[in-house]
């Protein structure tokens, strides 16, 4: 008996249940590359017994297989539940246009029905005088008269009435032309009346569904200001990183900037919301993972076109004053960037940008750039020259300690004293820890190769050809640093036994044999020229040729 009453108890506080609905805000959104973890809470009174609690506004790109809820008071959570809303559309087909447009385009349209009356007699009377004129051509009255008087009065109405046509022909026309161009006007004003008022008319709007989120809870007593925290996955929305790695002069350190491009079309607008951006991807559905073999291989990076600009000055003049220094002294203190309030943190699995400062993003599927990183990183800079195949010479970085920043791969510009040089890529797969960065061309480095005549020559020995090849570069540095060079050239290779290549002089130049590479690492004072030769020979068989320099 004592169960029974329990139960009948229970059943009705469960057909008592109360409606109510909350306002929720948004307290943190985690942002990961292709999804969101967005997180809200909302403070309401429970009444006593069984309450089921509806949240609106919450994006229809939900993955409710990700909806966490958790509460703050006296009450217990017993379920939960997503449904979509399709509210319904909005009934724009009632346009109302202002009275004296709609009266204007009245009058405009009644002239036009008076003008089209007016050009139809104009073009029946031109209608008559063509028939009458024909009729005055093909008329035999006047090959057919006996007498002289009658000819002479036959041709004298013929010409006094052709002249009247004619006259009144071009009356006519004058008239027409003079309606066409009023009507033609009449018509371009009705046109940019009804433009107008299209124009002012509110376009039909489609409703956007939305999700709402159903929880029921049950307090033994009412509770005042318990507290509901949602926490879901929202796909439509991403971030990617791009960078850029601002060099002021080949002896300080480089700058490294990290941004990150957030786009968010969810359907929903955050609000003063804190933002973390995570590299990590959350798996909501997870397998045990199978460990295959490892085969390692070589990698073969892709090849990114860099854009470069030839005439890059790259050291800075020493000759700054000091009256120059005591003024840059004197300027006002740079103002705090969002990266001043971003906190690194490495997680289990992935980096964290956490971004104290709040921000308003609205669900417009819009770029929005938020600065999280601003590191400095070491760096040596070496040129590098081929002119072999170009003359130009291109200072490179090498970069140390961009390993520890928790990078993402993403594209990278290179800034130099405020101004894009290049682009490469970050790749952080690379299991490397010094990062080689190309800052393009300097003209103030010059490299200049020429074929010596006086020491290459071309002779027949029997049945074997020689042809000796001496080659003569030279590095000139007009930059006001000390720099160092790596220069490189070649001689050939071959696979055919009947040639045979003898390196004669190489000028200390690191050789690898297999390739035919030549390399030699130089340091330049400022305005040091330096002269580097190397010379080699071909003997082959003189009824062939090969291709050679």
């Amino acid at each position: 008996m004592l169960c029974l009453l329990n139960l009948i108890f229970i059943t009705e506080r469960v057909s008592a249940q109360s409606e109510l609905t909350a306002n929720t805000k948004i307290d943190k959104i985690t942002v990961f590359l292709n999804n969101a973890q967005i997180e809200r809470t909302a403070t309401l009174n429970l009444p006593s017994g069984n309450s089921e609690i509806r949240l609106s506004g919450i994006s229809r790109y939900i993955d409710a297989n990700s909806l966490r809820v958790t509460g703050k008071g006296n009450f217990v959570i017993m379920s939960q539940q997503v449904q979509i809303k399709y509210p319904e559309p909005v009934d724009n087909s009632v346009v109302e246009i202002p009275n004296h447009i709609l009266r204007s385009i009245s009058l405009l349209r009644d002239s036009l029905e008076l003008l089209a009356f007016d050009i139809q007699e104009v073009t029946s009377k031109k209608e008559v005088m063509v028939v009458e004129k024909n009729l005055l051509q093909s008329s035999t009255a006047i090959t057919k008269t006996d007498t002289i008087t009658a000819l002479r009065d036959a041709l004298a109405y013929y010409r006094t009435r052709m002249v009247e046509i004619n006259q009144e022909w071009i009356r006519l026309a004058k008239t027409e032309r003079l309606l066409l161009k009023k009507k033609a006007a009449i018509e371009e004003r009705l046109t940019n009346l009804q433009n107008y008022s299209q124009s002012n008319t509110p376009p039909e709007t489609e409703a956007s569904p939305e999700a709402e989120i159903s929880i029921v809870v049950m307090a033994d007593r009412a509770v005042t200001g318990a507290q509901i925290g949602i926490s879901y996955l929202a796909s439509n929305v991403s971030w990617q990183p791009f960078y850029e790695l601002k060099v002021e002069d080949v002896v300080r350190p480089v700058n490294l900037v990290m941004r990150a491009k957030l786009i968010q079309n969810t359907g929903e607008n955050w609000e003063n919301a804190k933002l973390v951006f995570s590299t990590g991807q959350p798996a909501v559905y997870k397998t045990i993972p199978v460990l295959p073999a490892w085969y390692l291989s070589y990698y073969q990076p892709q090849r990114i076109a860099n854009q470069s600009y030839a005439g890059m000055p790259v050291a800075v003049s020493q000759s700054r004053t000091e009256a120059a220094k005591d003024e840059e002294d004197m300027e006002y203190d740079n103002a705090f960037a969002i990266s001043d309030y971003t906190e690194v943190s490495q997680g289990l699995i992935a980096a964290e940008y956490a971004v104290s400062i709040p921000y308003n993003i609205p669900s417009d599927g819009r770029e929005t750039i938020i600065l999280l990183l601003n590191e400095t990183l070491e760096a040596s800079y070496k040129y590098l020259s081929i002119p072999k195949t170009d003359k130009d010479v291109f200072l490179t970085a090498y970069l140390t300690g961009w390993e520890k920043l928790n990078l993402v791969q993403g594209q990278t510009n290179i800034v130099y004293q405020n101004n894009i040089i290049s682009r490469t890529y970050i790749n952080t797969a690379l299991a490397m820890d010094t990062l080689v960065v190309s800052l393009g061309v300097d003209s103030r480095v010059i490299a200049e190769r020429v074929k010596i005549s006086d020491k290459s020559r071309d002779r027949v020995i029997g049945s074997t050809r020689e042809r000796t090849v001496h080659f003569e570069i030279t590095l000139k540095n007009q930059n006001l640093t000390e720099i160092q060079v790596s220069l490189k050239d070649q001689v050939p290779v071959t696979n055919f036994e009947d040639i045979k290549i003898i390196v004669e002089e190489i000028s200390g130049a690191q050789y690898n044999e297999l390739t035919g590479e030549l390399e030699w690492v130089l340091t330049l004072r400022p305005n040091e020229t330096k002269k580097i030769n190397f010379r080699y020979t071909l003997k082959y068989d003189k009824n062939k040729t090969i291709l050679s320099e």
